[in-house]
């Protein structure tokens, strides 16, 4: 073979290499162009099929109004919230909801009675452990309306030293029984740097028939607002109930106010 043929030779030799490696450059790049497109596809098709992430507790401190509205002391601050309260305690039905609320990332008031605690010695340390608020309810329950001055002292005076036993600080929160009060009350309480509160809405479970899911639900479906405080005791309806109905608000596009950012 002469020179000239062998230089013909090398160059298409070089030549038929390179365009072969560049055939398999361009089919490598292109299969892995359509992977990465399928990938991206992938993870769209996720994240519009995924649900949309629960509101949890939102940050920001809050006050409560006259009319028991909370509202955000920065205008920029979430304001479709809801409070969580739940009175009569402590109970047998406590640490379970106690549970379903950290399920929820939920924090609460639990206004208590003093008479409860003997039965339920562990609830009232548990909740407060759990990042929820021990509100004083008096010792006993009675209608503050019905009992004289030096008498409604000693209900809300026991109440508060057995709590700061329980939790090592007294309560922030107050609520009175049946939501009656008298002017004296609001003021001994005012005077006792405790926030008077009472409530927006409830689920009315102390009627039979909010023993029904429906009618508990829609109890407070149908009075929601922004900035609602919302009412619930500790019966067995209400552990039955209360996941559904915090996955309901949430839902309804809420979050929860964390009780320790509600300031005086």
């Amino acid at each position: 073979m002469s020179m000239k043929k062998t230089y013909v030779y090398i160059i298409l030799s070089l030549l038929f290499v390179l365009l072969g490696g560049t055939c398999i450059f361009l089919y490598i790049h292109h299969h892995n162009t359509l992977k990465e497109k399928e990938a991206q596809q992938l993870v769209l098709s996720a994240q519009n099929q995924a649900p949309a992430a629960s509101p949890t507790t939102i940050p920001g401190e809050y006050t409560l109004t006259k009319n028991m509205k909370l509202v955000p002391i920065d205008p920029k601050t979430n304001k479709k919230v809801v409070l969580i309260t739940i009175d009569d305690g402590p109970t047998e039905y406590g640490p379970q909801i106690l549970s379903i609320l950290k399920k929820h990332n939920v924090k609460a008031i639990f206004f208590v009675n003093g008479i409860h605690s003997k039965a339920y010695p562990h609830n009232i340390a548990e909740e407060a452990q759990a990042g929820s608020l021990i509100g004083n309810h008096t010792w006993d329950h009675q209608n503050l309306k019905d009992i004289t001055q030096d008498q409604a002292i000693q209900e809300i005076d026991e109440n508060t030293k057995l709590i700061t036993q329980l939790i090592g600080q007294p309560p922030r929160f107050f609520r009175p029984p049946y939501g009656v009060s008298t002017p004296f009350v609001r003021n001994y309480v005012k005077q006792n740097n405790m926030i008077y509160m009472n409530w927006g809405d409830s689920a009315l479970d102390w009627e039979q028939s909010a023993h029904d899911e429906t009618v508990f639900t829609e109890n407070i479906d149908k009075g929601l607002y922004p900035g609602d405080v919302i009412l619930l005791h500790e019966h067995q309806w209400t552990v039955t109930y209360l996941d559904d109905l915090l996955t309901h608000i949430e839902k309804e596009g809420y979050g929860f106010v964390d009780p320790n950012t509600i300031v005086q």
